[in-house]
């Protein structure tokens, strides 16, 4: 009896054992499973939460896209048009107060609220909010403060978005099993005007602002001149182009379409550059081919000299033979001032072509990884670089 007593004994503690180990295997399992689905819910909301920030930070740098090339900023109370900057004002535009403060109303009053996770997401009005420059080389963002010298100019808007103690951490559902009552989530996004990509089709030219393709120029890639703060590059309409060539765009090129552009009746086209951008360009003109290109240069001067401004497509290079009326690639776009010649004094056939740098213009800016995008003009739309 006494030993069947034992082994009775024996048997209940194990099972005893065994009914402990059960419940805390199920704890452990309820537990795993909770944090399971707490991670799922974190990484939807981290998800959603980058889609705030991306979102902020484009909002911030479409307004100052505008700020340089006009266009108009919801700034949460009214619609504000800043007016454009011609390139020199662009060239030595420094950060100031007003334009600190549309960019970041821009930012904190969305048309529609923010919201990740269930819930609103409010973007702090400090050091959540960071304008700054955006090397494209280095692939680096530094701040800048209002009234920071230029340069560096300011081409990048940084946004932080948080879910945590400023917006309401995320709720554990099950993590607080595990004695974690919340979730602190934040996402980082900068929106950049990087190289211009893509120029939206034009009105006729008495209708444009400074700084589009207005001129019916490319300059060749090869061309020597290029870069910024070289010599000026001569263009004698009397003389085939070298170096340059004329450009009917996405047109035939033939000179009944060059002389509709000339004359504003034919609408410049949408230009893209990179990835698939070509257009048609030319040799040259004979005076007699080209009534309109004078009265058009005049209609377009802004200053004494006489000069105006516009972009240029850069085609491929062609080793400055002048093409004969074919498609080429377009590597990019740049600022370019148009003089007079010589010494400002104009001719009907004869121009200067300066090249302008650190410019903004109208147009979408482009992906700073395209290795066909080789010039500096930068877009007022911006794109997501970080």
């Amino acid at each position: 009896m006494l030993e069947i007593s034992q082994t009775t004994k024996g048997r209940h503690k194990e099972r005893g054992s065994i009914a402990i180990m059960a419940a805390f295997t199920l704890t452990i399992v309820v537990l795993i499973m909770g944090l399971v689905y707490d991670f799922g819910l974190w990484f939807v909301t981290r998800a959603e939460l980058q889609n705030v920030a991306d979102t902020a930070a484009m909002a911030g740098g479409r307004a100052l896209g505008a700020i340089y090339a006009g266009g108009s900023v919801d700034n949460g109370t009214q619609i504000v048009n800043p007016p454009r900057q011609i390139f020199t004002a662009q060239q030595t535009y420094t950060l100031n107060t007003q334009d600190n403060n549309l960019i970041r109303n821009a930012i904190t009053n969305p048309p529609n609220p923010y919201a990740a996770g269930g819930a609103n997401i409010t973007i702090a009005n400090n050091n959540d909010i960071t304008v700054g420059n955006w090397n494209t080389t280095t692939n680096t963002f530094t701040p800048l403060a209002v009234g920071s010298p230029s340069p560096p100019q300011p081409n990048a808007i940084q946004v932080i978005a948080r879910r945590d103690q400023s917006n309401v951490p995320l709720a554990a559902m099950f993590g607080s099993l595990a004695n974690i009552t919340g979730y602190n989530i934040t996402a980082t996004a900068t929106a950049a005007l990087t190289p211009l990509q893509f120029v939206p089709p034009q009105n006729p030219p008495a209708a444009l602002p400074p700084g589009q393709l207005v001129w019916p120029l490319g300059i060749d890639q090869a061309n020597p001149n290029l870069a910024c703060g070289a010599l000026p590059i001569v263009v004698d309409i009397t003389q085939p182009p070298s170096c340059t060539a004329w450009t009917t765009y996405n047109n035939a090129a033939n000179q009944a379409n060059f002389n509709q552009i000339v004359a504003g009746t034919l609408q410049t086209p949408a230009t893209l550059a990179g990835n698939g951008g070509t257009a048609f360009f030319f040799g040259g003109l004979a005076e007699a081919q080209a009534p309109g290109l004078f009265p058009l240069w005049q209609a377009n001067n802004l200053g004494n000299p006489i000069f105006f401004e516009t972009v240029l497509p850069v085609y491929q290079n062609s080793s400055c033979i002048p093409p004969a009326g074919q498609q080429i690639p377009i590597v990019g776009f740049v600022n370019a001032r148009v003089i007079g010649a010589p010494g400002g004094n104009p001719t009907t056939n004869a121009f200067l072509i300066t090249v302008q740098c650190n410019v903004f213009s109208t147009g979408r800016s482009g992906d700073v990884n395209d290795p066909n995008l080789l010039y500096g003009t930068l877009g007022s739309v911006p794109v997501l670089v970080q």
